[in-house]
């Protein structure tokens, strides 16, 4: 990662679907203590539908976007929405539709795709019956039924568009 310059991040789109807005960033930066630049006036727009790509090398500052996505990191400076509601102004109305797992991150190594997405919504602070349901819902969207209870190394990372 080099200091005090941000490297830039290749957004892609697979296609564009009308419709409404589900992720919307403006101008989005963030400096850390230091003066290390992780994101540098980034802007894009995400439909819902729409299948998206960001792409970058290792430093790009991929993750410091989808920790402000998920409200876990305030940006320097910019704007960004989720589902219609600001990042900074109401993190509790996006926190109950989301959760971010990076591939890297993967504390339970040997949880099935099931058990680890029930995981997750549990620690989101769901309770077992709405995990449970919402785990269901998950694993039938991706068309992952048949493989709820295989192995993690299955997987090696799976994609969730709103």
């Amino acid at each position: 990662m080099s200091r005090g310059r941000a490297q830039k991040t290749q957004v892609g789109r697979a296609r564009s679907a009308p419709g409404m807005e589900v992720v919307r960033v403006e101008g989005l930066g963030k400096t850390y203590p230091g003066g290390t630049k992780a994101l540098e006036d980034v802007s894009f727009s995400i439909e819902k539908g729409e299948i998206f790509c960001l792409l970058g090398r290792n430093g790009a500052g991929k993750t410091t976007l989808l920790r402000i996505l998920a409200t876990q990191l305030k940006p320097t400076v910019g704007r960004a929405s989720v589902l219609g509601h600001d990042v900074l102004a109401d993190p509790q109305a996006i926190r109950p539709h989301i959760a971010v797992v990076p591939q890297e991150a993967r504390p339970q190594m040997l949880l099935s795709p099931y058990d680890h997405i029930l995981y997750f919504c549990l620690i989101r602070g769901q309770s077992r019956a709405q995990a449970r349901e919402r785990t269901k819902k998950v694993m039938e969207d991706l068309g992952c039924g048949s493989t709820a209870t295989s192995s993690h190394r299955t997987f090696q990372a799976v994609f969730v568009s709103a």
